[in-house]
């Protein structure tokens, strides 16, 4: 590191003092807070200065590491894989046109997403790829669309990014087909199997 924000000396001294201030207001009551604030302040600074610092260089460039005196913790970026489909999803009833899902905590940092559709499932070609863009293939126009206007396909899609869901305003006596998927930084699961549930 070229110019670190403090030296190794200069960082012990925080600590020690950080040290005795805390032992003299342990022992020695209120009058000894304000110099322990003080200290605890300018360690936390130092601290969290460094830390800025380590993060901007040298990255996981195991030369620059070396150079700086240091051992390299590992060799390279961790690698990220998508997501596995979704587990456990569960929809649940709450009053009357309310409905909850949940689904299982997958491994990593992700978020959750959910299609709920009302009165049968996603057609066939329908999809969401790992670059998260949704898919949908379309048979060709209804010549007659009027006659079918009571027919329209619902679709509710949450992107609230917690694992637990709340949908609204839905229609008593229907049955929905709830989806999952999970979404991480190399891309997008496929859809979980649905759970079906009326609501009521």
């Amino acid at each position: 590191f070229a110019a670190p924000p403090l030296t190794q000396a200069a960082f012990d001294a925080l600590v020690e003092a950080h040290h005795e201030k805390y032992e003299a207001y342990k022992n020695g009551g209120k009058a000894q807070k304000g110099p322990y604030n003080t200290a605890r302040t300018a360690l936390i600074k130092a601290m969290d200065d460094t830390g800025d610092y380590v993060d901007l260089l040298p990255g996981v460039d195991n030369d620059m590491i070396l150079l700086g005196g240091y051992t390299p913790t590992k060799t390279g970026e961790s690698s990220t894989v998508v997501p596995d489909p979704a587990t456990g999803v569960k929809l649940t009833l709450g009053v009357t046109t309310e409905m909850f899902s949940d689904c299982d905590a997958q491994p990593g940092d992700n978020f959750y997403g959910s299609i709920l559709v009302a009165g049968q499932p996603l057609p066939e070609g329908f999809a969401i790829s790992n670059a998260g863009q949704v898919i949908t293939t379309a048979s060709k126009p209804d010549p007659n669309p009027e006659a079918k206007a009571e027919e329209k396909t619902v679709f509710i899609l949450d992107l609230n990014k917690k694992r637990k869901k709340h949908y609204t305003a839905l229609t008593k006596g229907v049955e929905y087909y709830c989806y999952y998927f999970v979404v991480n930084t190399a891309g997008v699961s496929q859809l979980s199997a649905p759970v079906i549930l009326m609501c009521g």
